[in-house]
This record gives C-alpha cells, structure tokens and sequence, in this order.
C-alpha cells in the first residue's frame, strides 16, 4: 500500500477535459435527483376523476389523510378537499 502511493505521489496527476466533463456529469445527476426527491416529497395527493365531499376549513397542529386504494398518509393543508373513503387522521 506504501509502494502504491508513493508511485502515485512522484507522478504527475492533471485534471482533463474528461475528467472535468465526468465530474459536470455527476454533479448535475446529484442535482437532478435532489430536484426530483424533493418535488416528490412535497407533493400532494389529489384525485382528479372524483368530485370532494368536503373540506378541511381548520386544522389545529396535523391533519394527514389516506385515500381508500393508497397506503400513503397524505399532509392535509388548510382548505384541502376530502373524497369519499378517506381516512383522516389527526393528534391530540
């Protein structure tokens, strides 16, 4: 392991237009991919095809719902619309 760094200290390293494309590369698929985790972590769940039988006016501390063919618990927002087969749970 020595004799590997040392051969590695004596020779001369440059950065290239390749390694500079390589590391551009990376960084942006990091930044493309916490763009898209964090669109997805905000997201709201609403459906489209279903009329709201109702809606959250007031909330005091988290209100999270859960549509009937989903397992995901969904943050309810002041104003939020609430379909036919919600479950809606909230704390103390």
């Amino acid at each position: 392991m020595i004799w590997w760094w040392t051969q590695v200290r004596k020779k001369e390293l440059k950065f290239t237009i390749v390694d500079f494309i390589i590391v551009l590369f990376c960084f942006a698929g990091a930044c493309f991919s916490g763009t898209a985790f964090w669109g997805e972590y905000n997201n709201t769940l609403v459906k489209l095809n279903e009329d709201p039988v109702g809606t959250i006016v007031f909330k005091k501390r988290v209100a999270q719902r859960k549509f009937i063919d989903r397992n995901v618990w969904d943050r309810l927002n002041h104003a939020s619309s609430v379909y036919n087969g919600d479950t809606i749970r909230t704390i103390e």
